[in-house]
């Protein structure tokens, strides 16, 4: 259709908004209420146009002014146009040509500004405010009223995560739109009526899951995340762009940094992944990367550990391995390591003629992922089967709900994501007939249609023997879908039936399904293409008491092997208490390289600047172990690393797309492991031990420690001033 925007004539799908035109033509509208994933509601008046169409006469022709040209009938009043759609031959007028709409524009944002407090200097949002912008850009510039301002509570708090400011609400109602149609939970409304109005949750705060996105898109300061509070100012962050490893899901998140600290984690939009949302483990639980940091290697020395230098660490090394074959030294590392860090044991595993070689959490048995996570979010019906997606993979439940409520995906312009995407409506009707869940009770139980609790046993094997009306419900429901995924959790992939590939592989085939499988670690899925696992005769990560020694890598079984013990680690965790030689590493949000996520998309990791002490990478670490035996790496640093992972796997890491990119999946490695895995999302040491303090607590905690406000050093004489 065509549509024109300021004299701009622009060709455009049918069922676009107006304010999606205004973009598409390069102009400008201001918004405060409208986001791309939720429904447009035209609540805060601030998208005003002209807006007009040509009308047909009676004669059925278009009618034509005293020139002959088409005759465009304008609306009498400035419309929203977040929530209007664009016709054929419909003419659009912003601020920039119309005088009408300037001035409309400012007296809304007059009215936006009535009671809003003078909070800027003070404000977390100061410098990232979309209402500070655009009272700049649109705003009168002056206030004509002199009364007193509406006060309110300020420093309200909804949860442990999430901090209400009443007086900078501004009514958007973003809030409220995304909890009843992202994650379907109806915790947060307004209260009360005109100028009175205010919004609050029920009793007992907000549930924990995917609260802290409400931060992101509040378009003021009334929502701030309560762990990132009064840390720095916007202009003060240093922002990196990466990708969350605390599940195999790949969101895309932005690091911010300031000082050497990680202060916050804020969501970033990847359309094929997590789209815009990311779960509260993934924003809250990051303060362990700042806090009680490893960040100078020791060694053991008179039964205690000391601090130390690298040098000396090794030459410790030199000393506890000197004695063992290299073989028989164990080689254990996390499964949320990039890449490149696999690529680099691999190496050095095989230039040792290693045996014992593992990455945990792991499953023994090997189901490839034929879904994507846009497949699962259009499909008209999910099994989600022994899985508990809170835990594994919090953002495929989203993705979920998302097809629930019709699986409509904003379209994309030039502009980015459609702004407004008029199809999206308040409190949408969902279909839990479209979803099946069967074993242990879950979150995702609530918005199921079919529900069937598996406690013991395999659930997959459940399935495949139906026997009960539910089960039956289960298969009949994915065999009339056109668009069906089965989504398979721990509770099957922890099997250790040799048949478990086969038999969810026919499944699918019968079913006309694809699977998505979950893995146990954030990169288990790319780290699976790599020669990782015991070789012949070799030990499993189960097993590490048993090896004669052993390097171990950002995991705490909390036990040692029978000999030398090194231990690679970013905290003084329990196994590190336990080892001969603790090397300080970096977290995942300081490291550069590549990760794999559940649907088999690679995705690119960027370093935040992190004070990380003397820490090092896993390749860097790497280098000394070989150093320490005697041994010259192939692999001694990213690039050399990702050139040989161009020859292992055929394919290059350089360039990625910033959305990612979905590969065929390499052929995997596979062996037994010692124990089941149970997954976790919040650990242990994300658990903030001052979430529940209160600030003048924490300020008394601060002081009875001894703590000192870091003061700069003295300048170094002479120099010209």
């Amino acid at each position: 259709m065509k549509v024109t925007v300021d004299g701009i004539e622009l060709d455009l799908p049918n069922g676009t908004s107006a304010i999606d035109a205004v973009f598409a033509a390069g102009q400008d509208v201001p918004y405060f209420c409208a986001h791309s994933y939720l429904s447009p509601v035209g609540a805060c008046r601030m998208c005003l146009v002209e807006a007009g169409t040509p009308r047909k006469g009676k004669d059925g022709n278009l009618e034509v002014d005293e020139n002959g040209q088409t005759k465009i009938f304008y609306f009498p009043k400035p419309m929203a146009s977040c929530t209007m759609q664009a016709t054929e031959g419909m003419h659009i007028k912003t601020a920039k040509t119309s005088e009408t709409v300037a001035k409309s524009q400012a007296g809304m944002m007059e009215f936006h500004l009535i009671n809003h407090p003078l909070d800027c200097p003070t404000c977390d949002k100061g410098g990232a405010c979309e209402l500070q912008d655009r009272a700049f850009e649109y705003g009168y510039g002056a206030s004509r009223f002199g009364f007193d301002r509406r006060h309110a509570d300020k420093h309200y708090p909804l949860s442990d995560f999430i901090i209400l400011d009443q007086e900078r609400c501004i009514h958007c109602k973003r809030c409220v739109r995304y909890f009843e149609e992202v994650p379907g939970q109806e915790v947060l409304d307004f209260i009360e009526r005109g100028g009175h109005t205010f919004i609050d949750t029920q009793e007992g705060g907000l549930p924990t899951g995917f609260q802290g996105n409400i931060a992101d898109i509040c378009p003021v300061g009334a929502l701030l995340d309560n762990v990132a509070r009064f840390r720095g100012r916007n202009w003060e962050y240093d922002h990196t762009p990466t990708t969350c490893t605390l599940c195999p899901t790949g969101c895309a998140i932005t690091v911010d940094a300031r000082n050497g600290r990680l202060e916050r984690i804020v969501g970033r939009e990847n359309r094929d992944v997590n789209e815009q949302w990311i779960c509260d483990a993934g924003r809250f639980g990051h303060t362990f990367a700042s806090e009680g940091r490893l960040t100078t290697p020791m060694i053991r020395v008179d039964g205690q550990l000391q601090p130390a230098t690298w040098d000396d660490a090794i030459n410790a090394m030199k000393q506890g391995l000197g004695t063992v074959n290299p073989a028989d030294i164990a080689l254990f590392i996390n499964a949320d390591s990039t890449l490149e860090e696999g690529a680099a044991l691999e190496s050095l595993a095989d230039a040792m003629n290693a045996r014992s070689v593992d990455h945990w959490p792991r499953y023994a048995a090997s189901v490839k992922s034929t879904a994507t996570l846009t497949d699962v979010a259009t499909a008209d019906g999910i099994l989600v089967l022994g899985a508990d997606l809170g835990e594994e993979a919090p953002v495929v439940e989203l993705r979920i709900l998302e097809a629930l409520r019709g699986g409509l995906l904003p379209p994309e312009f030039d502009h980015g994501t459609a702004i407004a995407d008029l199809r999206l409506v308040e409190r949408p009707a969902r279909k839990p007939e479209k979803v099946a869940v069967i074993g242990k009770p879950s979150r995702l139980w609530a918005h199921a249609g079919t529900q069937v609790e598996v406690h013991e046993g395999n659930p997959l094997g459940k399935l495949m023997n139906a026997d009960t009306d539910e089960l039956k419900a289960a298969l009949t429901m994915l065999e009339k879908a056109e668009r069906a995924v089965i989504i398979v959790g721990a509770d099957v992939l922890n099997s250790t039936s040799g048949s478990l590939g086969v038999n969810l592989s026919d499944l699918a085939q019968r079913l006309k399904a694809k699977i998505l499988a979950i893995p146990a670690g954030a990169n288990a899925n790319g780290l699976a293409a790599l020669n990782l696992v015991p070789r012949s005769g070799g030990l499993n990560y189960a097993q590490l008491p048993q090896a004669r020694a052993a390097f171990i890598s950002r995991l705490d079984p909390k036990t040692r092997a029978a000999g030398f013990t090194v231990v690679h680690d970013t905290h003084l965790t329990d196994t590190a208490q336990l080892a001969d030689v603790v090397l300080p590493a970096v977290t995942n949000y300081e490291k550069r390289g590549t990760t794999v996520n559940l649907e088999g998309r690679y995705l690119g990791l960027q370093q935040a600047a992190l004070n990380a002490g003397e820490g090092a990478d896993l390749i860097r670490t790497l280098t000394a172990v070989a150093e320490s035996v005697g041994i010259r790496p192939k692999v001694r640093g990213l690039k050399s690393a990702q050139s040989l992972l161009q020859e292992r796997l055929g394919r290059s890491l350089d360039n990625l797309p910033e959305q990612g990119e979905v590969r065929p999946a390499a052929p995997e490695f596979t062996a037994p492991v010692g124990a089941a895995y149970t997954p976790r999302l919040w650990t242990e040491r994300m658990m903030d031990k001052n979430w529940n303090v209160t600030w003048v607590q924490h300020v008394e905690n601060l002081a009875s420690s001894g703590w000192t406000l870091p003061m700069a050093g003295p300048m170094p004489a002479g120099g010209n001033d």
